[in-house]
Order: structure tokens, then sequence, then C-alpha cells
């Protein structure tokens, strides 16, 4: 028989912390969950490094999202549908792309400065794509800049606690509902 979480511990014995919502990640999906949340309760962010260090910082290319007058998300669906051909769930390419819209614009309010020219939004045209609908930021270095201005964003914010080099051991689970985590803070090596 496997044991019920990956190492032998006694509850009573461990530093419990308590939090509304529990995020594991410094990428560009918990600092943005994070932010998020924010506002409906305390956040604690885990990371197990730095709050910089993550993925998303070595993202490069750009943001595919069908912006002005000469492009339109269902263009965008069908470029995507094609190019993935058959692969894709067209479900989730039409969330995909009726949304991204907007989510760019949220990271745009949240800081993130993606390439201009004169003024408007730089777009290129790139593979499988009919219409330029590429967004850059700093050339190739998208995703460093948005994990910076995202990570400015927490770390700005009072209701987010930052705990780094806190490394996720295991879950905490009965009858399929989390309860917690199981962590180990690599600076005391205690967990």
């Amino acid at each position: 028989m496997f044991p019920r979480y990956l190492i032998n511990f006694d509850l009573s014995k461990i530093k419990n912390i308590y939090t509304d919502f529990l995020i594991v990640g410094s990428g560009i999906a918990g600092l943005y969950t994070s932010l998020k949340l924010c506002d409906k309760g305390e956040v604690i962010l885990l990371t197990k490094g730095g709050l910089r260090e993550s993925n998303t910082e070595y993202a490069q290319g750009g943001i595919a999202v069908a912006l002005g007058d000469k492009d339109s998300p269902q263009l965008h669906m069908e470029d995507t549908l094609k190019a993935g051909v058959n692969f894709c769930d067209p479900e989730a390419v039409e969330v995909l792309v009726t949304e991204g819209p907007k989510c760019v614009e949220e990271l745009i309010e949240l800081g993130t400065k993606f390439d201009k020219i004169e003024g408007k939004y730089k777009t290129t045209l790139e593979a499988a794509h009919q219409r330029p609908r590429i967004l850059h930021a700093r050339g190739d270095a998208t995703g460093a800049e948005i994990e910076g201005s995202l990570s400015q964003k927490v770390i700005n914010e009072n209701k987010i606690k930052i705990k780094e080099n806190i490394l996720v051991i295991d879950i905490l689970t009965e009858h399929a509902t989390c309860y917690g985590l199981l962590a180990l803070d690599s600076n005391t090596n205690k967990i």
C-alpha cells in the first residue's frame, strides 16, 4: 500500500500558517491570480526561489491577439484551428481568441509596456497568421516585461504576503478536497 503523503510528519510539530488564498508559483499565472484575489481576502504567494525567478522570465516571442479594426477574434480562431491541424480544442480556442484582447488590456493596465510605433501598439505578422497580431515587449523579452510588471504590482500590494524559497512537498487532501500544503523552507530546512 502506498503512503498517504510523500513523507511522514507529525502535524502537531509543524508550524501552521492560515490564509484565505494560497498561491504556489510566481510565474504569470501565480502573480496574476494573486493580484485578482487580493481584494477578496489574504493571499500568500509561495515561490521556490526568488519572486522573479520563474520560467515566465524566459518566455520569448510575443502574444497573439486580435486588436485593431482589420482583425477579429473569428479570423484569429480560423488561423489557430488551421495551424493546429485538428489538434486544437475548438471551444478552448474560442475562449482564447475572444477573451485574449481583454486579458492583454488588463496586462497593460497592470503596467506591462508592449512595443509601440508612433503611439500605436506594434503588431507583427508571424507564421500561421493572416493578419499582423503578435504583440511584443522589449523586442523578444515579452515574458520578462510581463514578469517584471506583475511582480512590481505584487510587491506593492500589502494584501499579498510573499514567501520566497519555499518548496512545496505535498498537497494535503482528504476526499478530493485540498486543505493545505506541506512545504519546506529552503532557508531554514524546516517544514
